[in-house]
């Protein structure tokens, strides 16, 4: 795994800790289409890429 990808995934898993912590269940969250930003959405476990968002489950 690459730096970025390891620094994407840990933002990742950040994010949903933190969301957690606050007792959001769910993030939906319109997306940008550059690959920077692309590389980072598909690094959040538990997302999935609808039209031109992303829903990321809180577990």
């Amino acid at each position: 795994m690459g730096d970025r990808r390891k620094l994407y995934k840990i933002r990742g898993e950040e994010l949903r800790r933190r969301l957690k912590a606050r007792g959001i269940s769910e993030l939906v969250a319109l997306t940008a289409a550059n690959e920077e930003a692309q590389r980072f959405y598909k690094s959040v476990p538990n997302s999935v890429m609808r039209d031109v968002g992303i829903w990321i489950e809180i577990k």
